[in-house]
């Protein structure tokens, strides 16, 4: 099956849309306690880990105003037998998707004020991300499921130890 229509949108959509909307909450929530220690005369300390977090939400966001300005000419056009606008949108997804495990594995060696709202943000991000490929891979079929299932399960032993 191939990975255009409703079988691509709805979870291109459910994950770049909780991306957004989430991950805008957690990173003014990190930056409000960042700036609020520095107002109080504390440390100015950013966690590392909230650099690659804030560039996942704003790829994610990125993404969908790119997908407004293909034209409507090149919307049938495809690349690599993949529609532009789900080779697109997928480019995006995926560059998404490395800023949160890349926010994930720094925020296991960071420290600071707001470590554990950027934590808490880069776990939910990265279920949020899993959830939606692995809606994905249902319409894909279920061989590709299946494989979704067994990296889910080596990245969790992976994070756990």
């Amino acid at each position: 099956m191939q990975m255009e229509g409703l079988n691509f949108a709805i979870p291109a959509e459910f994950i770049s849309f909780s991306t957004i909307g989430l991950g805008t909450l957690f990173v003014l929530r990190a930056l409000f306690i960042v700036l609020s220690d520095r107002i109080k005369g504390r440390q100015w300390r950013v966690p590392i880990a909230l650099i690659p977090f804030t560039a996942s939400v704003g790829v994610a966001f990125i993404g969908l105003v790119a997908l407004k300005h293909i034209p409507y000419e090149q919307l049938d056009s495809k690349i690599l037998g993949w529609n532009l606008v789900s080779f697109v949108w997928s480019c995006f997804l995926i560059g998404s998707l490395a800023f949160v495990l890349l926010s994930v594995v720094l925020v296991r060696w960071d420290s600071g004020p707001a470590k554990h709202i950027v934590q808490m943000g880069s776990i939910t991000l990265l279920v949020v991300a899993v959830l939606g490929f692995i809606m994905l891979a249902a319409g894909a079929g279920p061989f590709v499921l299946a494989l979704l299932v067994v990296s889910v399960v080596g990245l969790r032993w992976w994070y756990v130890t």
